[in-house]
């Protein structure tokens, strides 16, 4: 492993269960009570697809502009004060800075939002750049992201590993000639069998994946 590509959102951050239960959230504030099954039904749909349907669903008066608001609202505290990293994060990003690893994050969420959580953590100074879909003009279906991340680390693909929760981000990446890490996320646990098969390593958490690529920590001392 010369260098490392690494998704944010159920990878590095414990991100995933807001975009679960986004709608949940909104709803509850201003008073409403979802359906149990409100987070399946919106977590396939776009943000814009979301808002129609739950001002459908709920006969909701507010505005859709209004609704989008709340939402950016509740998005925009998560991501700046609530949401936590995934165990084994920090030792993880030490050891590759101790063995001199270049990384790199790739991932389909807002910039700004990225790097208020990452920042907060004290983790963004581990990496090279980021890299946004959005802003490039692509999504993880394709391996446009990965490819501007290996020219960046300066490295062939096959000499990078690239670090994904979502079965379709694996894909793209093991597609593309780069080895894969896929990492457990209670969001993927559906593809968790598929996940092994595709990707080169499957990990339960960082704890492992430093364990598997660095070796056991030394005991301490008494």
């Amino acid at each position: 492993m010369r260098a490392a590509i690494i998704d944010i959102d159920g990878t590095l951050l414990d991100s995933m269960p807001l975009w679960m239960n986004l709608g949940q959230r909104y709803l509850e504030s201003v008073g409403r009570t979802p359906d149990e099954n409100l987070g399946t039904a919106l977590f396939s749909m776009t943000i814009p697809e979301g808002i129609r349907y739950m001002k459908k669903t709920y006969d909701l008066t507010e505005s859709e502009e209004d609704i989008r608001a709340g939402i950016n609202d509740i998005i925009d505290h998560f991501y700046k004060m609530e949401v936590e990293l995934k165990p084994g994060v920090r030792p993880f990003l030490e050891k590759m800075k101790e063995h001199d690893v270049p990384m790199v994050l790739a991932t389909t969420n807002d910039r700004a939002l990225a790097t208020a959580a990452l920042t907060r953590h004290g983790v963004l100074p581990y990496f090279k750049k980021m890299y946004v879909c959005e802003e490039m003009d692509t999504t993880k279906r394709e391996p446009k992201v990965y490819l501007a991340a290996a020219s960046e680390l300066g490295c062939r693909p096959e000499e990078i590993v690239v670090f994904e929760d979502i079965l379709r981000a694996v894909k793209t990446a093991h597609g593309a000639h780069f080895y894969t890490a896929a990492m457990a996320d209670p969001v993927s646990a559906d593809d968790t069998e598929e996940l092994k098969a595709t990707a080169d390593w499957y990990f339960q958490d960082f704890d492992e994946a430093r364990e598997y690529f660095f070796g056991k920590p030394s005991p301490s001392m008494p």
